[in-house]
Formats: structure tokens, sequence, C-alpha cells
């Protein structure tokens, strides 16, 4: 949970970042009637929000050991940072688990419905078939009636699923009804509704994603019209076709009950400001092939710059609550200066002989170069095995700052530095361990991890010296 943080912090600006340029670039489309793009470029918002791009970027760049790199102190930490960390961590998983329980609520109100089905008529079935080959749809495709169907739903994210009323509908009618829930299959609505329910848990605190949700339902349906109309051979006048969308929502108004998760023919509340689009889109002025890719393009990369830019901004926010706290860690004059932590046990040992490397019982903990004095470190450490890092430089009265976070947090390890002679000085502690030595004299040093637990742990850190 080291950088579960900044992962979420980034992901979330990313892909708010993205739908508000999206907002803005659709309200122009929508203004010169080009609608075919809008959709799908915000479909791209979904992996800003889900992929944490600025994050990797710094990670990418600091695997290649680039230094001085500003951002570096987002990868440093305070005990007043990692303490403050830990709560907000806390009320985030506890959200995720709430979300969770009512997604799974919601999805249990959609299984209530689909009660007392069975299989759609042989001409249902034969209409169904003939307009997926007409959409080009090889995968098998299910049609049943229900008596707690009150609109048309399609679930399923492999095995699709189409579930219709018990009622009697005209032929038109039943065209229009099968034609969009096809389409929807056929634009993956389903499978990006399953894939957007991971965002609704992870991102539960942003209240931005909640507008987001929402024009997603509402650009795939209006997405849905007009490839029904427009690209596909339903015998249907305007008028008619939106006549049963008009239908079909009098009955989803009333039944409450079918939650945002289910996917059926008309989820839109403007739905007077969707006709109006639809009857006034012209096909023949919207954006061909090249101009599309080309709208599509200049939207990733506007929403990658300006996503990179903000979280550089948040990089120096966190390098300024670094500044301000790293005094915490400073030394006065002890040689052990153990911070503030009831529970941590603190013992000072002198190992027999000189420090010697053991390949079956010893790892190298692999570091990364920062400036100022200092370096990262990252690994994991078996139970009974014992990780050293590289050497470094101290001068005579100088400090070792060594700061460790343990997973499990539960798991008590010892902590310490290594002399240049080769004797051993350790701390005691579990979760989070930030401790910091004075060295009488100058010379090349280690410090060292020993899990002497038999629970395998993985450990994370720094360590500043000078």
């Amino acid at each position: 949970m080291n950088e579960i943080c900044y992962v979420i912090l980034f992901s979330t600006l990313a892909g708010t970042v993205s739908y508000l340029i999206w907002k803005k670039l659709a309200c122009k489309l929508q203004e010169k009637n080009k609608l075919k793009y809008i959709y799908p470029m915000l479909l791209v918002t979904v992996g800003f929000y889900l992929i944490p791009v600025f994050y990797l970027v710094i990670k990418l760049l600091l695997n290649f050991n680039k230094q001085n790199l500003s951002f570096e102190s987002l990868f440093l930490w305070t005990p007043s940072i990692q303490y403050s960390r830990t709560p907000v961590v806390a009320v985030w998983v506890i959200g995720m688990v709430i979300s969770t329980i009512y997604l799974a609520r919601d999805n249990m109100k959609v299984n209530k419905h689909l009660i007392s089905i069975f299989p759609a008529e042989p001409e249902v079935i034969e209409r169904k078939d003939k307009i997926a080959k007409e959409l080009g749809l090889r995968q098998n495709i299910s049609v049943y009636r229900g008596y707690g169907v009150s609109s048309p739903i399609v679930s399923g994210v492999f095995q699709k699923k189409i579930y219709l009323p018990v009622e009697d509908f005209e032929d038109k009618e039943q065209e229009v009804i099968l034609y969009h829930e096809m389409v929807h299959i056929k634009q993956y609505v389903v499978g990006v509704k399953a894939f957007v329910s991971i965002l609704q848990v992870i991102h539960w605190f942003n209240p931005i994603v909640r507008d987001f949700l929402h024009s997603l339902d509402e650009w795939g349906e209006t997405a849905c019209d007009i490839y029904v109309r427009y690209d596909t051979e339903c015998n249907v006048t305007f008028r008619e076709y939106f006549g049963y969308v008009a239908k079909r929502i009098k009955a989803e108004d009333d039944d409450e009950d079918i939650p945002d998760t289910a996917t059926y023919l008309a989820k839109i509340e403007g739905v007077s400001e969707r006709v109006d689009m639809i009857k006034n889109y012209k096909r023949d002025k919207d954006f061909k092939l090249l101009g599309g890719i080309l709208t599509m393009a200049a939207f990733i990369s506007l929403s990658t710059t300006t996503s990179i830019a903000a979280g550089v901004g948040i990089e120096y926010a966190h390098a300024s609550l670094y500044n301000a706290t790293k005094a915490e860690t400073q030394l006065i004059e002890s040689d052990v200066v153990v911070e503030e932590n009831d529970t941590t046990e603190v013992d000072n040992v002198e190992y027999d002989g000189t420090f010697v490397i053991d390949e079956e019982n010893m790892i190298e903990l692999p570091s990364l170069e920062q400036r100022s004095n200092s370096f990262l470190f990252e690994n994991d450490v078996p139970a009974g095995k014992l990780g050293y890092s590289k050497y470094f430089s101290v001068s005579e009265g100088g400090r070792i700052v060594l700061s460790v976070t343990v997973d499990p947090g539960d798991v008590s390890i010892k902590a310490g530095i290594i002399y240049p002679d080769g004797s051993m000085v350790y701390v005691r502690g579990s979760d989070l361990i930030s401790y910091t030595f004075t060295m009488e004299k100058a010379g090349r040093y280690r410090i060292y991890i020993e899990n002497d637990s038999n629970t395998p742990v993985a450990v994370s850190g720094t360590v500043l010296y000078e």
C-alpha cells in the first residue's frame, strides 16, 4: 500500500482532466452537428481514469535512473506524510467496500427482474438472426421473455442475452427494439459498463465521476440511435423510431428498480435534446475516417499533456510538504535517536566478527540513487533472510536517516546499519520504522534489513545520509 495513494490520485486526476476536456470538445462538436466521434472519445477517458498516466511516466523515468528529477520527492516520505497517508488509505478502502456493496445490490435488483423467463418465439429468434447477420455479429445471442422485465435489457459480458417484456409488440416496434439492443452489443456497451463498474468502485470519492458516468449512458444511447438510423436497414421512420423510444421511456419511469448497471433501450433523461440532435444530424457532413482519427489523436494528446502538467503541480505540492516535514528526521546529539513510537522496541547490538556476505542467507537490496545524498530501495525479504544495501559514504559526525515501510505491517523486523568495520547496529519495529543514526567516524556504510520472522515481507524505504 506504499504508493497506492499516488496511483489513485494521479489516475483520478488524469481521468477528470480528460473528461473536462472532452466536455468542452463535445460541446463544440455538438454545435457543429458532428456527433460520430464524441462517444469514442468518451470511451478513451475511461482509460485515463483507470491508468495512472503521470505516475507511470515518473516510474519509467526513474527506472532509467535519470538524475535530478524534481518529482523524485514523491517517493520520499517523512513520518508526518506516512501517518497522514494511512487514514486516507483506510477511508478509501472503506469507501470501496461500501461501493462494492451498492454495486452488488444493483446487480441483485437486475437479477430480480430476470425471473420467470422463457425463450422468445421462433419468429423473434429469426428476426434476431437476420439482424445479427446484417451487423456482422458472429457470437451467439440468446433472446428471452420475462414477466418481471418492464423494458428490454441486454446482459452478459461474454454470453450476450436480450430480455424482452411479455407483451405483444407491433412488428416495427419489435424490429426497433432488436436493432437497438443488438447495436448496443456491437458497440460493446455491456462490456464497457462492466469495466466502468471497476471505475465506480475505485473512484467513489470523485464527484465528477458521477457526471462522467451519466455522460457515458447518455452518449452511448445517442451513438446507438445514430447507428440504427443511418447505418442499418431498420425500416421505420424517424417519428416511428422515437415514438417507440418514448413508449419504452415511460415503461422505465414506471419501474424505478432498474439500476444504472443495466443496459436497455432508452436510458436518458434529456430525450427531447437527443431527438433534436438525431433529427438535425447530417451524416454526410460529419468527419470522415481521417478527420475522425485526427480528432481522436488531438484529444488524446491534449488529455495526456494536460494530465502530466497537472501532475507536476501535485508533485510541487508534495515536495513542499516533504521539505516542511523532513526536519522530523533530523538528529540532535545522540548515538541513536528514535522517533516517538510506543510499540517499537530498540536494541543496540554488536555482532561478533566482520560482516561477510552469505549468498544463501542474504540478498542485495536494489537501490535507486537520488539527489542530495539519498537513495530508495524496495524488495522482498524472505523469512530468515537479511537484505543489505550498497556502500555509501558518511562524513564524521554525519547522520543516516533510515525510513522503512514493512508489508505485512504486523511483522517485526530488524532495520539497521553496517559500520565500516563490519559491526552492526539495528532497531526493531513493524509497519513504519523511521530512525536516525549519528556516525562518530567517517567511512563507507551500508543499511540492512533482517527478517528474522517466519513470514516473508516486502520492504521499501529511503536512506538519507550526509
